[in-house]
C-alpha cells in the first residue's frame, strides 16, 4: 500500500493518508508516515493536505473524535520528511498550505470547533 497514491477523480484524489487523518486513525496514520514513507504535504483534488483532513470534523463532534483529531495533528506536527538542501534540515508539514478556497488547516479546525487542534496549530 502506497499511502501517497491518489484514489483518483471519484475520490477527489484523496490518499490513504487523507482518509486516516480525516477519520482520526492515529495508529494507521503513524504507520503510513513512519513505516511507509507517507508525505502529509500531498494534496488532494481540493488542494487539501493531510493536515487539512485531520482538522475537518463532520457531524461526529464527540469528545473522543476531537481528541483523535488532536492526536493526529500532534503526530503530523512531529513528522520530519526527506532531507532538504545540504541535509541539515528535513521537510516538515506545511502549516501555511491553502485549499482551493484559501483556507489553511487552522481555518478548518476553527470552523469545526476543534479547540485543541487550534491550540496546537
Amino acid at each position: 500500500l502506497d499511502p501517497n497514491l491518489s484514489y483518483g477523480d471519484s475520490h477527489h484524489h484523496n490518499t490513504a493518508l487523507h482518509y486516516a487523518a480525516r477519520h482520526g486513525m492515529k495508529h494507521l496514520l503513524r504507520t503510513f508516515l513512519n513505516d511507509l514513507g507517507g508525505n502529509p504535504n500531498k494534496k488532494n483534488g481540493c488542494n487539501e493536505t493531510v493536515l487539512h483532513a485531520a482538522c475537518t470534523l463532520g457531524a461526529h463532534k464527540t469528545f473522543s473524535a476531537q481528541e483523535r483529531r488532536a492526536a493526529c495533528v500532534t503526530l503530523l506536527l512531529q513528522w520530519r520528511g526527506v532531507e532538504l538542501n545540504s541535509g541539515d534540515q528535513r521537510e516538515k508539514v506545511d502549516l501555511t498550505a491553502q485549499d482551493n478556497n484559501g483556507n489553511t488547516a487552522l481555518h478548518h479546525a476553527a470552523a469545526a470547533g476543534l479547540q485543541r487542534c487550534v491550540e496546537l496549530l
